[in-house]
């Protein structure tokens, strides 16, 4: 359950990788907090991803939150559609 006072996560993409036909998106995340398994809204897409794995400094993580530095595995996301500076947030409201 999210407390509706937290800051909803939010990252701006900093580098983006097709790594064996997964999609991985490097940032530090600006707000918020991201977990494994949880939708999320890449740029304007209104179609959300799945974090399918966070990774900080090569070793996976259940989470993360803000001010780290993360790689996260995007399942659904397509490598060649997000560039430096897209935003990915949550896909809840």
């Amino acid at each position: 359950m999210s407390d509706e006072n937290s800051p909803q996560f939010s990252m701006p993409v900093q580098a983006v990788f097709a790594i064996m036909g997964k999609t991985m998106a490097m940032g530090i995340i600006a707000s918020g907090e991201v977990k494994a398994g949880q939708q999320v809204l890449v740029g304007a897409s209104r179609k959300p991803v799945t974090v399918e794995k966070i990774e900080i400094a090569n070793k996976s993580v259940p989470s993360a939150k803000a001010g780290q530095t993360v790689g996260l595995t995007l399942k659904g996301a397509d490598a060649g559609a997000i560039q430096p500076g897209t935003i990915i947030k949550n896909a809840g409201k």
